[in-house]
C-alpha cells in the first residue's frame, strides 16, 4: 500500500550539525540533540480485493502480512521467515477452488531482503502451516525454480525435476501452474506465449484445494514485497455423477408390475438441477429434488 511519512518535531526549526550518535528517537549532533518522532501511515482507503479473493497469514507472522489490489494489480507484503522444511511462515492471497484448475500471474517487482527472498503462485492443500502445496517462485539470485511438499508433514523439496540451468530463465516474469488430478505442472515464459516446463508432481489433495500468490522473505525484521499483475484463475468444471440405486442390476419384474426408479445424483462444484429418467433415448420422467425418483 501506498506510504506515507510524517516528521514531528518538539519544537519549530531544526538543529545543525552532523549525527554523531542515535538512541531511540533521539538523535544526538554537534550542536546538541534534537527529539525526532516519525510515524508511518498505510493509504487509508484500500481498495477491498475483489471476490473470491482472501487474504491469509500462513504460520506465525508478526507484524501481519498485507495484501492490496487495485487496479488490476496486486502487492503482497510479508514479515515472514520461510516456505520450506515442514512448516511455513508466509503471506497468502488465495481462493479456494474444486477441481482441476490454473492459475497464471506475472511479478513485476521484488524487494531483495535475501537472496532466497520468494515470490509466486501456489496450489495449496490448506491453509495449515505443514500442508502438501507445490509452489512455482522466483527469487532475486536463486531464479525460477519449483518447491513442493509432497504430503503433509513431509519435508519441502527444492528443483524436484532436477531442471538445469535455472538462471537462464531469470527473465522470465510469467508463471503457470495447473492441476489435473493430482498432477500438477509447472510453467515459465518470457512473454505468456512461449512456456517452459519446470516440473511435474504427483500431489494427492482433496477435491478442493487453496491457489493463489505467496510471498515470504526469510526475515521477520524487514518487509518482503511483490508486485503482481495479469492475475487469474481459471477452473475446469466438473461433470455431476448419477447412479441408478434401485432397481439393482438384473432385477427381475413379472408384467403387470410398478417400478420405483431411484437414483442419487451429486456436483462436486455445483448444484443439480434436475434428474431426468429415459427409457432409450424417450424421457419418461423428471424430478427436481431430492431423493431423485419415479415410478
Amino acid at each position: 500500500g501506498a506510504l506515507s511519512a510524517e516528521g514531528l518535531f518538539n519544537n519549530e526549526g531544526k538543529k545543525e550539525g552532523v549525527v554523531t550518535a542515535v538512541s531511540g528517537n533521539t538523535l544526538s549532533v554537534s550542536s546538541g540533540n534534537k527529539t525526532v518522532q516519525v510515524t508511518y501511515k498505510r493509504k487509508a482507503t484500500q481498495t477491498a480485493l475483489p471476490t473470491p479473493w482472501l487474504s491469509a497469514n500462513i504460520g506465525a507472522q508478526i507484524p501481519a502480512g498485507f495484501a492490496a489490489y487495485e487496479n488490476g494489480k496486486v502487492l503482497l507484503e510479508s514479515n515472514s521467515v520461510d516456505i520450506w522444511g515442514g512448516s511455513d511462515n508466509f503471506s497468502f492471497m488465495y481462493q479456494k477452488v474444486s477441481g482441476n484448475t490454473t492459475i497464471v500471474a506475472k511479478i513485476t517487482a521484488l524487494s531483495r531482503v535475501n537472496d532466497w527472498s520468494k515470490a509466486g503462485i501456489m496450489i495449496r492443500e490448506s491453509l495449515s502451516p505443514n500442508a502438501a502445496y507445490s509452489m512455482l517462485m522466483k527469487t532475486p539470485r536463486n531464479f525460477v525454480r519449483v518447491q513442493q511438499r509432497a504430503s503433509t508433514n513431509a519435508y519441502s523439496t527444492d528443483n524436484p525435476n532436477g531442471i538445469a540451468s535455472l538462471h537462464y530463465y531469470n527473465l522470465y516474469n510469467w508463471l503457470k501452474v495447473e492441476r489435473n488430478g493430482n498432477v500438477i505442472t509447472s510453467y515459465a515464459s518470457p512473454d505468456q506465449i512461449n512456456w517452459t516446463k519446470f516440473g511435474e508432481q504427483t500431489i494427492a489433495m482433496g477435491t478442493e484445494v487453496y491457489v493463489g500468490l505467496a510471498v515470504c522473505g526469510q526475515t521477520e525484521e524487514m518487509v518482503t514485497a511483490s508486485l503482481f499483475e495479469n492475475v487469474s484463475v481459471l477452473s475446469q468444471n466438473q461433470k455431476p455423477t448419477v447412479t441408478i440405486t434401485s432397481p439393482v442390476t438384473n432385477a427381475s419384474f413379472f408384467a403387470p408390475a410398478t417400478i420405483n426408479i431411484a437414483a442419487n445424483a451429486s456436483d462436486v462444484d455445483g448444484t443439480v438441477a434436475k434428474v431426468e429418467f429415459f427409457i432409450g433415448s424417450t424421457l419418461i420422467g423428471t424430478d427436481y429434488t431430492a431423493p431423485y425418483n419415479f415410478t
